[in-house]
């Protein structure tokens, strides 16, 4: 059963990496750091998943290895606060079609008087 637990830990530390590179692939292309963030973030989820498998042992011995998961969620939710902090700054808010026929109708006015 041990051997079991090991192998699907060494295939999620595969599966995390790949996800890493895609990640960073897209990072490539685009330059958006959300992509680098998340690449750095499921790189430190494959060593959580590596760290798990080689020290084994009782789940209470090795409490501390979950801190990697704390700091990859944080990474992931940096990622997000900056899309968006970076994304409200420069794009304009929405006007609504009912606020845009209010101004046009008051623009109407002004000028047939």
């Amino acid at each position: 059963m041990e051997l079991l637990l090991t192998l699907q830990r060494g295939a999620l530390v595969a599966c995390c990496w790949v996800a890493g590179l895609f990640f960073f692939r897209f990072f490539r292309s685009t330059g958006d750091r959300l992509f680098l963030l998340f690449a750095a973030s499921f790189w430190i989820f494959s060593l959580n998943w590596l760290g798990v498998a080689l020290l084994g042992g009782p789940p209470e011995s090795r409490h501390l290895i979950y801190l990697l998961r704390l700091v990859a969620f944080g990474l992931i939710l940096l990622g997000i606060w900056d899309k968006n902090r970076r994304e409200n700054r420069f794009r304009p808010q929405p006007r609504s079609p009912l606020l845009d026929g209010l101004i046009a109708g008051a623009a109407h006015r002004r000028t047939r008087q």
